[in-house]
């Protein structure tokens, strides 16, 4: 508890703006950040297109490193700090929507003039920018240069939670039918449901015999709500029968076993 709220001098003087600095915690944190962007987004309580932009930055002045996985979320880890690199302003030189599909670029046909619901404080007129009534005629800093990948842009952007649902739900069947049913669920549904489930593989009979024969496919679980069904107790030990009696050998067997 000494160092919980140590901070080094490289990471208090990166010059990150507040969004930018509590994701890069919430990876340095994990050594390796398995989350999606909507986890991210959601323990951090920013929107998911904030930490889409932060990752960005991060990764393109080599504070982060990221791993694509072949059907998997995406693996975010710090790098050396003897490696990142400085930027001139607050946002790392980046524009709040470059480079981001669902957002108008600032180079776009709009005159340049950022038009994204984030941007508090502005008024648009006739191509030109307002703030606090003066007028604001500069062009932004020149970006930090981000290699494209086009390919990489669904896997961030488009995840929905689904592939950490399918990496805990026990039964991996029909994953096409499993998606379509995941469509339907609300994201702030997804903690209750991976924790539903954890406790289904401990404490429900219909679970745990026969080797999970009896587990329902992840549609029909999804489909069906059954993460808000009743809570399955857990089962309670089984009293020790009376010394001496037949009961009491049986007992001392199935202990035994196991």
């Amino acid at each position: 508890m000494n160092n919980v709220g140590f901070i080094h001098s490289r990471l208090d003087e990166a010059g990150l703006n507040p969004g930018q600095f509590r994701v890069l915690c919430h990876i340095l944190r994990r050594d390796k950040c398995l989350a999606s962007v909507l986890t991210i987004s959601q323990v951090c309580q920013m929107h998911k297109d904030t930490v889409w932009r932060a990752l960005r930055v991060l990764e393109a002045r080599r504070m982060i490193n990221r791993t694509r996985r072949q059907g998997s979320t995406t693996v975010f880890t710090v790098a050396d700090p003897d490696i990142w690199t400085s930027e001139p302003t607050g946002n790392g030189g980046v524009p709040e929507n470059e480079g981001h599909p669902s957002l108008p670029s600032r180079g776009g046909g709009n005159g340049g003039v950022p038009t994204h619901p984030e941007i508090r404080g502005t008024k648009v007129f006739q191509n030109k920018v307002f703030q606090n009534k003066s007028f604001q005629d500069k062009r932004p800093p020149t970006p930090i240069s981000i290699p494209a990948d086009p390919a990489e842009t669904p896997d961030v952007v488009e995840d929905d939670g689904f592939e950490e649902f399918w990496a805990v739900y026990p039964k991996k069947t029909a994953k096409v039918a499993a998606r379509r049913a995941f469509k339907k669920i609300k994201p702030c549904e997804l903690a209750r449901i991976i924790a539903n489930i954890a406790h289904r593989l401990e404490n429900d009979p219909q679970w745990t015999k026969d080797g999970g024969a009896f587990i329902p496919y992840p549609a029909t679980y999804l489909n069906g709500r059954r993460w808000e069904d009743e809570a399955t107790p857990a089962p309670a030990a089984k009293k020790e029968p009376k010394w001496g009696t037949p009961e009491h050998g049986q007992w001392m067997l199935e202990q035994a076993i196991g």
